[in-house]
Formats: C-alpha cells, structure tokens, sequence
C-alpha cells in the first residue's frame, strides 16, 4: 500500500500530503475571519449608536452615523469625506460630539491615514503643549464685538473689547485627555520640544 504518499480519508481513498495541508490551512484561514468578525462584532456592539439620539445636530448624528456605520457594518459602509472632515474638525468639542460617543470617534479615527493622521497627530500635539488662551475647540473662538459705527441708535456704547471665550478648567483637561486618546490610539507619542 502506499502508506508514505499520504493518509486515508473517510472514504478509505490515500489523500496526498499537500490536500491535507490545503485542507488545514483553509480551515486556519477560516477559524482567523471567524475571530476577525467575532472581535469587531464585539467592539461595535459595544459602541453606542448615535442615529437616534435627538440631542444630537443633524450634521452631527449624520457624521457619528457615518462613524458607527464604519465600525459596525463596513459592507454597507461608504467613504464620505464631508463627514470625514467634520469628525476631525470637531473632535476636541464636547459640545459637537458628547462623551457617550467620542469611543466611536477614536475607532473611526484609529483607521485613518495618510494626511488626515499626520494632521490629528500635529493638532493632538499643539492642543497638549498649548498655553489654557490656546487650548480651545472649534467653538470656543474668540468672538469680536461690533465696531462703534455698526451700533444703532437703539443700543448703547459699551467699551469695544474682544470677548474671548477661553475655555473652563474642566473644558481644557477634557481637550487634553481627548487629545492623549487620540495620539495613542493613533500610535504616535507627543514629542514634548
């Protein structure tokens, strides 16, 4: 019999070396999708989904949508660089995207490349290493005051100043620690100069 050319199978028929190492193989390939799939499935389910949440703005839900939708059901996914860039300009706001869903934010964000990352990381770093005038999300501008020929009639005086909105304490820890976040799930260290 040819009992060094290979095993028997089920059937009795010798099967050769190299199908049994296919077979195995492809069931190896198998069981890593398989823990693939079962660790995303995990870590989206855990991800809360902001379509519903009517506190949200409409640009807002739109953009955590399109987040979760990455995280969770990537084959029904799309890239859209509108939602892209508004995740990434309003990442540091808590206003704009409120704690319960900045996890989905790094997870989208965790996959980005190229320009988009070397940006976040730079921002991460100028937010961490920012002075509390320069530590500010988009929202938290400084706003100017009218200049005294746009006052009417109607409205009194006042000593022109610019009304700078510096973030509270608690406002600029919380920049800083999303910017920590985002800089170790983007795998980069803040180089303190």
């Amino acid at each position: 019999m040819d009992k060094d050319k290979g095993s028997r199978d089920a059937d009795g028929a010798v099967a050769s070396g190299s199908d049994s190492t296919s077979k195995e193989k492809k069931k190896h390939e198998e069981k890593k999708r398989d823990k693939k799939a079962r660790k995303k499935e995990t870590a989206s389910s855990s991800l809360l989904n902001p379509a519903d949440d009517a506190e949200l703005t409409d640009k807002a839900r739109g953009a955590l949508s399109y987040a979760h939708t990455r995280l969770s059901a990537s084959d029904g996914w799309k890239f859209n660089k509108a939602h892209q860039n508004w995740i990434v300009k309003h990442v540091f706001s808590c206003n704009d995207i409120p704690e319960k869903y900045f996890p989905v934010v790094t997870a989208y964000l965790s996959g980005c490349q190229g320009g988009v990352r070397d940006n976040l990381v730079q921002n991460c770093s100028k937010q961490l290493d920012a002075s509390p005038e320069v530590c500010s999300a988009p929202d938290s501008t400084p706003t100017p005051v009218p200049a005294p020929s746009a006052l009417t009639e109607d409205t009194e005086a006042e000593p022109l100043k610019l009304a700078s909105k510096i973030p509270s304490p608690a406002t600029q820890e919380a920049i800083k620690a999303r910017a920590r976040t985002l800089l170790e799930v983007l795998g980069s260290s803040s180089s303190q100069d």
